[in-house]
């Protein structure tokens, strides 16, 4: 999948415990990786249901609000790290995978400030 995709094994690695974590695959290890996610028995949610428009606007309403609270909850580490990420998403331009990779990176580093005080992030 590396060479396929043109990125390092370690992003695939990392890409197949995300979707394990979310319950979309299993790894076996010694065996493979299989796709575990049965879509028609899930119901979807209220994201899954919408248009990306409508994806568009509910961010647009919510992130000013959420970065408010970061900054005053935020701790110095946490903007430290999230500046590091910010900069590798932007000398990613050129290189779709990375620069998406490196988003992902941004917003799991956010959801991870302080969850308890910030709303659940996943979108």
């Amino acid at each position: 999948m590396a060479d396929t995709y043109g990125v390092s094994r370690g992003t695939v690695r990392e890409a197949l415990t995300k979707l394990m974590d979310n319950g979309l695959v299993e790894i076996k290890h010694g065996s493979g990786t299989y796709v575990t996610f049965d879509g028609k028995a899930s119901t979807p949610n209220a994201i899954q249901s919408a248009n990306p428009l409508e994806l568009i606007d509910a961010r647009f309403a919510l992130e000013p609000h959420i970065c408010r609270l970061a900054v005053l909850h935020g701790r110095r580490e946490d903007f430290d790290k999230l500046t590091l990420l910010c900069d590798k998403m932007e000398s990613s331009l050129h290189d779709t995978l990375e620069f998406s990779a490196a988003g992902y990176r941004i917003s799991s580093h956010a959801r991870a400030m302080h969850t308890e005080r910030f709303i659940n992030l996943d979108y």
